[in-house]
Parts: structure tokens; C-alpha cells; sequence
């Protein structure tokens, strides 16, 4: 059975979450935006240097923005004007 990276969890069985779906650019973004929000700013720059290398700026940029709750849907490429 899969899952949205949306969808709660319905029970306990199903609140592990099983990171071969979870994408990695969404991983990335999302331990960017915690290190932001504990403070870690070097860290976060680091990560997101490694985020920018790996998948391309625009790409990067849409993931952290998705994971800091902006708009964006992590995989998408980013529109302008």
C-alpha cells in the first residue's frame, strides 16, 4: 500500500516512516529547514550547498522553500513571471 508523503498515518502500524519513498531532495530540504529553525546556520549552509550540487539551484530552492511550508511542490520545476 503507498502513501503520500501528505497522508497521516491512519494507525501505529503505519506511522514508521520508510524512507525508499521519501525522496531525496525532500530529505535534504527538510534537515535544511530544521537546522535553520534550531540555529545551525552553518550547517544549514553546508546542507544546502550539498542540496544546490546535487539537484540544481531552482530545484533546491523549491524543495526548501516546500519544506519551510512556502510554495513549491518538491519535484517540480519552479515558475517565473
Amino acid at each position: 500500500m503507498s502513501h503520500s508523503y501528505r497522508q497521516l498515518p491512519e494507525g501505529p502500524s503505519q506511522a514508521r516512516l520508510d524512507l525508499d519513498e521519501v525522496p531525496t531532495k525532500q530529505l535534504l530540504a527538510a534537515a535544511w529547514a530544521g537546522l535553520i529553525r534550531d540555529d545551525k546556520t552553518e550547517a544549514a549552509d553546508m546542507v544546502e550547498e550539498a542540496g544546490k550540487k546535487a539537484f540544481g539551484t531552482d530545484i533546491f530552492r523549491t524543495a526548501m522553500a516546500a519544506a519551510c511550508g512556502g510554495g513549491g511542490i518538491i519535484g517540480e520545476e519552479p515558475t517565473y513571471g
